[in-house]
């Protein structure tokens, strides 16, 4: 990622793709990899690579501050924004609708049972159950570092997030 849009190295070639090449905006805020595409986030909206035409797809234009996360349960790939949090069909995105979406999310943590999401400090902590396939803002304690670690209780759950030279990925486990 560049901050005038994304870099490709390939034999020893670099190739710069800005907004000419379909990005939709400069700053690219997330690069991910879903059902082997590569998806970039923007504070202009998202795009997907594509490799035929050697340049970019945009989607969500005008949506802010956009963070991509894959799902690696259920298989499926967010857009969470300023505003608004969106889900991947395989041809387009669908809004999400209702109260306590995860918004602006900062980190999210995945697990078997439940996605929680933390957007410390804008918004409180929101935790999705498998189960209910509802989305919750419980009652939380949270504690967060500089260095992007958050951790945090949601109901009975611990979840950690984070990235360091010690520690990189999340977990949950139950409270004792």
């Amino acid at each position: 990622i560049a901050t005038n849009g994304i870099i490709k190295l390939k034999d020893n070639k670099i190739r710069l793709y800005t907004q000419k090449d379909g990005l939709p905006g400069s700053g690219a805020t997330d690069l991910v990899v879903f059902n082997n595409e590569i998806w970039a986030g923007f504070q202009g909206g998202v795009a997907k690579y594509d490799a035929k035409k050697d340049n970019f797809s945009p989607y969500l234009e005008g949506e802010a501050n956009v963070s991509l996360y894959v799902d690696p349960v259920d298989k499926k790939l967010f857009a969470s924004t300023f505003k608004n949090f969106f889900e991947w069909n395989g041809s387009g995105w669908d809004k999400k609708t209702g109260s306590n979406l995860p918004l602006d999310s900062k980190q999210i943590v995945f697990t078997k049972d439940y996605i929680a999401s933390s957007s410390f400090p804008a918004y409180p902590i929101t935790v999705y159950s498998r189960s209910n396939k509802t989305w919750e803002k419980p009652e939380i304690v949270e504690f967060g570092t500089q260095q992007g670690q958050t951790l945090f209780q949601a109901n009975d759950r611990v979840f950690l997030y984070g990235r360091s030279k010690n520690y990189q990925g999340c977990g949950e486990d139950k409270k004792e």
